[in-house]
C-alpha cells in the first residue's frame, strides 16, 4: 500500500464516522423524552413527596431550572446569536479530545492495517470509538 490509498482509506472512515455521528446524534435525540413530558413526570414526583425531606428541595430546584431552560427562550433573539449559542460546543474540550481520539487511534488503526489483518488494530479501533463518548458528552452540555 502506498501513502495516497492509505491516505484514501483514513479519509473514506473519517466520512464514515462523520455520517455515522450525524446519524447517532438524530437518533440520540429523538431517545430523549421531551422536555413537557419529563416535566411533568417530575411535578408529579414532587406531588408525592413530603415538602421537609432532602429530596424534595433537589427535585424542586432541578424542576425549576427545567422550567427556566425550558420557557426562557426569547423569540426576539437573532439567527445569528441564537447559532452562536448552538456553536458552543466547539468551546468545550470534551469535544476536542473526543475528536483527537477518533482521529489519532483511526489513523494508528489505518496503519495497522496497511498490510492485512493484525489483532494489535483491534483494541485501537475500539480506543477510536471511544472518542464519540467525548463528543457526546460536549452534546449533552449544550442542551
Amino acid at each position: 500500500m502506498d501513502f495516497l490509498e492509505i491516505l484514501k482509506n483514513a479519509l473514506n472512515l473519517v466520512a464514515g464516522i462523520v455520517i455515522a455521528l450525524i446519524a447517532a446524534a438524530s437518533q440520540w435525540r429523538n431517545l430523549t423524552p421531551k422536555s413537557r413530558t419529563a416535566l411533568k413526570h417530575d411535578l408529579d414526583i414532587l406531588k408525592l413527596i413530603d415538602p421537609s425531606e432532602g429530596s424534595y428541595k433537589i427535585l424542586k430546584e432541578h424542576i425549576d431550572e427545567t422550567i427556566r431552560k425550558t420557557y426562557s427562550h426569547n423569540p426576539q433573539q437573532s439567527f445569528f446569536s441564537r447559532v452562536r449559542s448552538k456553536l458552543t460546543i466547539f468551546l468545550d474540550k470534551d469535544f476536542y479530545v473526543g475528536a483527537g481520539i477518533i482521529f489519532s487511534f483511526s489513523a494508528l488503526t489505518l496503519y495497522l492495517l496497511k498490510d492485512g489483518f493484525t489483532w494489535g488494530a483491534l483494541p485501537t479501533g475500539f480506543i477510536a470509538l471511544t472518542g464519540i463518548g467525548g463528543i457526546l458528552n460536549a452534546l449533552k452540555k449544550i442542551e
